[in-house]
Parts: C-alpha cells; structure tokens; sequence
C-alpha cells in the first residue's frame, strides 16, 4: 500500500533527531544498520515516525513499500503487492503464495537484486511470531524479515514489542518514547486553540498525559469540539480537563494502577489517566445526547485490528434489533462515527478501489488506535456486555456476506468484499472459541463466514492460506459445535476439497467419505449439503481413476438431485457436468458430448455464459466433440470459451491453462504441429509455475507435447517427455490408474 502521508498533519511535531538518524539509516550511511525497528509504547507516534521518514525517503529518490502487519491477512496481501511491484508476475505470485514455492525466499530474491535505493516500512508488527518462518524465530532470519545483504536497501519496523532476544543481533532498536515537553505542549495548542488556556497550562496537561502523542491529540481534539460548543460544558480548558483527570470520574478506570515502564527503566505513563483521557471525550458525546457512542466505541474493538469496511460491516437493522442500539438507523449511525471521528477515537477513509462493481458498496474503511482498542476492551461496562457484543458481531459478520443472497466467494466481483471481512471473521472465530462458557450460534454462523472466505481464498489462488483457513475452521467448530454439527460438515468438506484440490487424495478421501457418512445420518440424504459433498466424492474417484465406480456414484447422484432440486437446478448441471467429463475420459466421448451439449445450454440460460462453471463446461464440450471427430464444432467451441475465461479470469487462471492446452491438442489433430507445440509449451511454462510439474493438469499437457514431439518424428525428445510423464503419474496416481496405462503404452509404441 500507499504510504499514510495523511497522519502528517499540522500537529506532527519534534522527532527531529531521531528522523536525521533515520535518513543516515536508509541512505546506507556508514556504522548505521539497515535493519531498524522503532519500538515503544502504543500511542508514543512510531507509526507516525515511520511515515514522516518514508516521505523524506520518498522526497530523496528512494521507493518505498508500506505494509502493515496488524494481521496476518494484511502482512500477507501486502508482502504479495510489494513482490508485484518488484516485477513479480502472476504466475511467480500464484506459485510463491498458493504452490510449492516459498513466498518469504521469493520477496527477498527479488529485494535483494533490486538495482535502486527502497525502503521497505512494516507497521504495527506486534505479534514477531507472525513475521518468522514455520519452526523457526524472527531472530533466525529465514521469514518475512532477513539481515538486509544489499547495499541499496533498508527495512524499518514499528513494533510495540522491545525484547532485543525477540528481533536477534542484526535489527537496531531504538525507543519511540514520550515527546518533549515544549513540544507536548505546542500539539495540545494547535489542536485546542487559543481559548484553552497558557502554553503553561498546556505543558502541565501534557505531562499528565504523560507527553503521549495519541493522548495529546484526543484531548486537543476534544478541547477544540468544545470550544465550538455554544454550550461548552465544564470541560473547555487545559485547567478544567486536567483537574478531571485527577478526579477520575468513571468507575474502574480511576483506579487502575497501570503504570509502565519503558525498556531502559524510566516511568513511561500512567495508563489511567491515558485511558480516561478517550472517557472524557466519550463523556462529551454522552452530554450531547449521544449515549450510543459509547457502545459503538466498546463494539468496534471486539473486531481486529484491520481496516472495518463500516458500511459493509455495520448494519443498521441489525444493530437496531440489538438491545444495545435498540432503533438505530441509517442516519443515526453516521452521525456517531463521525462524532467518533472528529474526536479523534476512530478515523474514517474512502476505501481503496478494488474493483468497479464492489468499490462502492464497501464504501469507506474504518480504523481504531490499537491502545484505544485495547483500553476499550478493558473497561468494565465492556466486559459486563461482553457476551451481547460477541453475539452482535457474529450476527453483523453473517449480514455482511449472507449465505442466501449471492455473494459467491468464486465469484471475482465479490473478492474485495470477502478480502475485507476475512481477518475480521478469523479474529472473532479465535476470540469465541477461548470463551470459557461457549456461544454456540455465534460461533456457528462466524465459523460459516470464515469456510466461505477460505473458498474465496482458494478461488484466488491463495491455496496455503486457504487450507490453514479450513483447517482453523475445522478445529474451532468440533471443540465448539462437535464433529455432526452442520457448519462442522462445511468446514471439514471445504478442507477435503482443498485436499483434494492439491493432489492429497489419500487425505481427502477419507474426509470426505466421513464427512460423507456423517451427513447421510444427521443432515440425511437428500440435504443439499449431503449432496455436494457425494458430488465431491465421485469426482475424487473420477480422479483416482476409479470411472466404473464414480459413474455409479454420479448416475445415483442425479436420481436424488433430479427429484429434490429439479432438472435445471445448478447443482443438477454441475453432477452433469461431472459426469460428461468422466465419460469422456473413459473413452465414451459420443455420449459424453450429447450429455455436455445439454449442460451447456441449460447453464447459459441459468448461470449466465460468462460464469467460470459455464465456460469451463464449454471447454470440457469441446474437448468431447474434438475426441469423436467433431473438429469444426471444437474448435469454435474452444475459441468461445478461451474468450469467456479471459474477460472474467487472469490469463494464468487453471481453467484458462487447460482450454489453451486443449487447443494445441486441437492443433496436433489439424497437423498444425508448429503452433501446436509453441502452444503448448507456452502453457507447460505457465502451469509449472502456477501449480506444478507434477500437477495432473500438467501432466496432461506434457504428455500432449510428447505427442507432438512423436508426430514430429523427434523420438529421443518425445521419449523423454513420455518418460517424466510416467514416473510422475506412477507416483501421484499410481500404476494403474488409466492415464498412468496410457503414457505406458505410448511410450512402448514409441520404442518399438
């Protein structure tokens, strides 16, 4: 992302030594380390810091990534656009990120060659455990962050955490620690305004706030909503703020004994008073007759600390049937988060486009302070509600993306959607699962949201962070919720399919056949649950290379679906659909070519001919005509699917991969052998890369170019090629699997 210039506003102040130092860092001076973390406590301004020294970078001549480590989500997705910004292509990212490849090995491959002067900041990095490799520590230097062994760049991290055994030798630490006292006082004046009182009485406020920025700047704002208030109240100058301060006020917060102390051993600030700093101005919204700020405030800190996509996310209706917003409307809601806002509590800003059918429908994204998060959490009202917030975010997480309205998470449109409630669904899944006394239907509909943003994970290529969303899932519902519980069965199918997806298919196996067995006896056999996942298992056997058994299961199948959904009903089509492809690999492609035919034309009408289900049934009609002689109606078949993947799908797309190696097949067929093998070893590069060598869709398309080779008379090449082929298909399928049977036998009619 972008680098948030919008925190340096007119009240950034001070900082001047440690922002020179900064500049001799990232300039690669000499005796300065490129491996820099700004540490302190929440709220001392290192984020701030951090952004003020990427602008001066940025003002020199130096490229500067922003990434923000809050959540495991967001470190992810960022660390995947700076490696697109380093030149990295889609089909690098898809297998760095969803393959075999190492994401962390491939950024620093690319960082360390970078020719020119970068910077790369990661905020907000807490949580270290996050940033180190699977099995190791951040201090072993293998993860996301690594020594920098490059003379042209620097790494910069803010981090709350200030343990030097935690970072390892090679990072710098240095203190974000309280401002100056001359400077503490100059942000409360330009927030507060004249009439707020002396520069003394200003510099006496900031040192009971302990000269923290995030404090300085919560109560200036108030201080300056006050005094725009005809009717300000007791509370509108230095003097009267400070003296409530010292009073306390609300319940457990005056007495809290929070002090804290920074790493070298001096008193850092009283928590108290810093958290009764955000009371006093909830206080004023309050006396304004804004009661409910409160509890937006407390609501809003049981999410993560991503970015909210509020108008997404918090729905007025379902806020409004809550006792704790009882007839809150549109209108009114806005009207809180802007008062939130303007006292500094939240900051609210337009969402980052990310596609024109669903930039303006999440609308705007909102972001809370992690030190008022946290206060906001340990207040005692908080905790006393605890139980209706957490049952009110899980309703809210279900409204956002209801299961009955279409919202699928394969579908591209709706991708910004989900990439927005991800970590807020995995964030609060973690929290109800810890609970000591369950929520079982919050848990239920929060973990349903999270299986269906693991499919939309999946859907864009992310197929390791996919499976560990599952597998999450998996764990949270059968501690809660137990083995036979329906959202439990989703989940653990989602799993299977993702298993299955990435060639596990003794593990997928025998979770869907439990899964299968467990939903016949609790859901029954005509739940439509059930029968995705039967569909599922006879795909798998189809796969395994069990046809005699998968048609059975696909014709008893189609029995059941025929009679519960109805003839066109798209699950109906997709069982259809599995089963034309399972007949043409079993040498029937006549039959399977009428049953496709059908497919196709009830899915247009149903789903729309730009669904990726329709074009990809399209391309399996195609392939069918192709292998029973139908070469004309292949090829137009073909070329209008090919189209239709590539207005609604990347180019690397798996299911764009296998029509372009079905028409180079076609090519051979028209002994068009040049273009057949441009074409496909154009689409062996693109599959190696994305999901494999030993891929089954792979494999096809080297045992094509074989093909080609053989047809070309170049034996000793296509030997070799039918030679990777076989031991490849021996090991993944095994010996008798029939597509294994065939590179065996051409590979003997080649040799003699």
């Amino acid at each position: 992302m972008e680098v948030p210039v919008g925190r340096l506003d007119s009240t950034f102040t001070g900082r001047r030594n440690m922002l020179e130092e900064l500049d001799r860092a990232i300039g690669r001076e000499a005796g300065h380390s490129a491996n820099l973390v700004l540490c302190g406590l929440g709220g001392s301004g290192k984020s701030t810091v951090a952004t003020a020294a990427a602008q001066r970078a940025i003002e020199r001549g130096v490229e500067v990534w922003w990434v923000s480590a809050a959540t495991r989500t967001e470190l992810h997705a960022g660390m995947r656009q700076v490696a697109h910004r380093l030149n990295s292509n889609d089909r690098e990212l898809e297998r760095a990120w969803g393959g075999p490849e190492s994401a962390t090995d491939h950024l620093w491959q690319h960082l360390i060659r970078r020719p020119r002067p970068w910077l790369l900041v990661v905020d907000n990095a807490d949580d270290t455990a996050m940033l180190a490799a699977p099995g190791y520590s951040l201090a072993d230097g293998n993860g996301w962050l690594r020594p920098v062994r490059s003379a042209h760049g620097c790494v910069l991290i803010t981090s709350r955490d200030s343990n030097p055994r935690r970072w390892g030798h090679w990072w710098q630490l240095r203190t974000v620690g309280m401002l100056d006292p001359a400077d503490s006082a100059a942000v409360l004046q330009r927030l507060a305004g004249p009439r707020a009182g002396s520069a003394d009485e200003a510099a006496s406020l900031g040192e009971r706030l302990g000269r923290l920025p995030l404090a300085l700047r919560l109560a200036g704002a108030y201080l300056a909503e006050a005094a725009d208030n005809p009717w300000p109240g007791p509370i509108s100058t230095y003097a009267a703020y400070q003296a409530a301060l010292e009073q306390g006020g609300r319940g457990n917060v005056a007495n809290q004994e929070l002090t804290q102390v920074d790493p070298e051993g001096h008193e850092a600030h009283d928590r108290a008073a810093i958290n009764r700093t955000w009371e006093i101005s909830l206080d004023l919204l309050e006396q304004r007759g804004m009661p409910e700020a409160r509890r937006l405030l407390r609501l809003l800190s049981c999410f993560a600390l991503a970015p909210v996509p509020y108008r997404v996310l918090l729905d007025p209706q379902v806020l409004g049937s809550s006792p704790l917003f009882s007839g809150i409307d549109s209108a009114s809601l806005w009207r809180l988060l802007r008062a939130l806002a303007d006292l500094s509590l939240i900051s609210i800003s337009p969402a980052v486009p990310l596609g024109a059918a669903e930039s303006e429908s999440l609308g705007g994204l909102l972001r809370m302070h992690p030190l008022v998060r946290d206060a906001s959490q340990a207040q005692q009202d908080t905790a006393e509600h605890r139980r209706a917030y957490l049952v009110l975010c899980a309703e809210l997480l279900n409204q956002a993306v209801p299961a009955y309205r279409p919202l699928s998470p394969e579908d591209p449109r709706h991708w910004p959607r989900w990439e927005a409630i991800t970590p807020h669904g995995l964030h609060m899944m973690g929290i109800l699962a810890a609970l000591d006394e369950p929520l079982a239907d919050a848990t239920a509909r929060v973990a349903d949201v999270v299986t269906r943003a693991g499919r939309c994970q999946r859907a864009r290529g992310l197929y390791a962070q996919a499976e560990e969303t599952f597998r999450s899932a998996v764990s949270v519902c059968v501690s809660v919720l137990g083995q036979d519980h329906e959202v439990t069965l989703a989940a653990r199918h989602a799993l299977a399919a993702i298993l299955h997806f990435r060639c596990r298919y003794d593990a997928a196996q025998t979770e869907y056949r439990q899964v299968l067995d467990s939903s016949r006896l609790t859901l029954g056999s005509e739940h439509p649950s059930t029968l995705k996942t039967w569909h599922q298992w006879a795909y798998l056997l189809h796969d395994r290379g069990y046809f005699n058994e998968a048609e059975t299961e696909y014709r008893m199948l189609l029995e059941v679906r025929v009679r519960c959904e109805g003839d066109t009903a798209p699950g109906t089509l997709i069982s259809r659909h599995g089963l034309g492809r399972l007949l043409t690999d079993a040498g029937r492609p006549r039959e399977a070519a009428q049953q496709l035919q059908k497919v196709v034309d009830h899915m247009v009408q149903i789903m729309g001919e730009d669904h990726p289900v329709t074009l990809k049934a399209r391309s399996d009609l195609a392939r069918a005509n192709s292998e029973c002689g139908g070469i004309v109606l292949a090829d137009r078949e073909l070329a209008a699917a090919l189209t239709g993947q590539l207005r609604v799908l990347n180019a690397d797309h798996r299911d764009v991969l296998v029509t372009r190696s079905r028409i180079g097949a076609l090519q051979q067929v028209q002994g068009r052998l040049d273009k057949a093998e441009d074409e496909l070893r154009a689409v062996l590069s693109a599959q190696t890369t994305v999901i494999g060598d030993d891929h089954p869709h792979t494999l096809i398309t080297r045992n094509l170019l074989a093909d080609v080779l053989r047809d070309r008379g170049e034996s000793d090449a296509a030997a070799a090629e039918y030679r990777t082929v076989l031991r490849a298909r021996q090991q993944l399928l095994g010996q008798d699997h029939p597509a294994t049977r065939a590179t065996l036998r051409a590979l003997q009619q080649l040799q003699t």
